[in-house]
């Protein structure tokens, strides 16, 4: 899933949470995880409270020598 939206109006209501919670149980076979590369704010604290992993930030060195 890339996004959720959920009307301004309907907001706080708990909507969100159950669609999370609906796609979780029917694909149980695949892990929801929050990338690392969303911002902090709103989104990340309704994907906390969903019970949404963090995934850590992975860096990979790479050498080449010039000569």
């Amino acid at each position: 899933m890339q996004m959720l939206l959920v009307a301004r109006a309907a907001r706080r209501q708990g909507w969100g949470t159950r669609l999370v919670r609906a796609l979780a149980a029917r694909f149980t076979d695949q892990p929801l995880v929050m990338p690392c590369l969303v911002p902090e704010g709103p989104g990340t604290e309704f994907m906390d409270a969903c019970g949404w992993p963090r995934t850590e930030l992975a860096l990979y060195e790479m050498v080449c020598p010039l000569a």
